[in-house]
């Protein structure tokens, strides 16, 4: 490795040469990144970085080597969020969507800057939002689902470019949520939905479209929980895992899938949990249980997993269901 970046770091041979060692500890990091090892990781990224800093200006200003630079600053966000510094994460971030604010300057034609610039966005608004910056974060989920809205003008069946819309709502009616507007967040979470259900039929096998409905129909559940309307909840929240079970039933092995199934197992216990014979049909109540009581053990086995927090965000109030799980082991229901 020494010797490749001795070749090419003296501003001779083509961009791409002396570029070559920025990628070099790029690759490394990806690969330790893979294996567990975080702190590699970011040392890596961190070379990566530097020896795009220690280019001549003109190699810096270069297309290639903001790419390459705005690609380590994001991986290197990751590796901050993935171990609790925001604050870091929400730097490197910001420094990411400088980047991408230029070059889609440069080229607001091209829907890849777009597309990127759009990404980059959310990601930085999700950071800012965990930060408790909600009005930071509507700003740059707005902006978000301003550029997937132009380039949908160009392609309005792209079913990537869909799922990237329903996911700047869904951010916004997060907030919407958050502030106590179940109602707006409502309106939003059904465009999302509409949007993912939309890809749904144009490609059934799509996993991420379907996976996104499940979560829109969670999120629907509980903004209607919070304005007591505990039907419509547990109708939403019999879709999610009905959505969550047949992708779990499709690929046994994918430990993803089985967590979300799990989850939808917990969410319709919570939901149902709340419900008495005054809100809910008795059938629709024994119909809950059972389908929610399925398999407790191992719904069990993933909640005491769960971090509080984890548990909180996908409307898993821990005592509720607790308590659910043991009228489920007690086939008390």
């Amino acid at each position: 490795m020494a010797l490749r970046e001795r070749r090419s770091g003296k501003g001779g041979g083509s961009l791409n040469a002396r570029l070559a060692p920025a990628r070099l500890h790029r690759e490394i990091a990806v690969l330790k990144g893979a294996d567990g090892d975080t702190p590699a990781a970011l040392t890596h990224m961190e070379r990566s970085t530097a020896a795009i800093d220690a280019l001549p200006p003109a190699d810096r200003a270069s297309a290639e080597a903001q790419r390459t630079l705005s690609i380590n600053l994001w991986s290197m966000s990751d590796f901050e969020v993935s171990r609790g510094d925001l604050t870091a994460a929400g730097e490197l971030r910001r420094r990411a969507v400088s980047i991408y604010e230029t070059m889609y300057q440069q080229s607001p034609d091209n829907a890849t800057r777009n597309r990127n610039l759009s990404i980059g966005y959310k990601g930085y608004g999700a950071v800012l939002h965990a930060q408790g910056q909600p009005q930071r974060a509507r700003e740059l989920y707005e902006k978000a689902a301003a550029l997937d809205e132009l380039r949908l003008k160009s392609d309005a069946v792209n079913p990537e470019w869909q799922l990237d819309l329903s996911y700047a709502i869904a951010s916004i009616a997060s907030l919407d949520l958050g502030e106590g507007d179940a109602a707006s967040a409502l309106e939003r979470y059904r465009k999302a939905l509409a949007l993912r259900e939309a890809v749904m039929r144009a490609d059934p096998n799509n996993v991420e479209a379907a996976r996104g409905a499940a979560r829109a129909h969670r999120t629907i559940a509980q903004s209607l929980a919070a304005q007591n309307d505990l039907p419509g909840a547990f109708r939403h929240a019999r879709e999610t895992l009905t959505i969550s079970d047949r992708l779990a039933r499709g690929q046994p092995s994918n430990k993803l899938l089985a967590g979300d199934a799990a989850a939808a197992r917990a969410f319709l216990l919570a939901v149902i949990s709340r419900a008495d014979g005054n809100t809910l049909s008795r059938r629709d109540l024994a119909a809950g249980w059972t389908a929610a009581c399925k398999d407790s053990p191992s719904v069990s086995r993933w909640f005491e997993q769960q971090s509080v927090p984890l548990r909180n965000s996908l409307g898993l109030d821990t005592a509720i269901v607790t308590k659910a799980l043991s009228r489920c082991a007690a086939n008390d229901r």
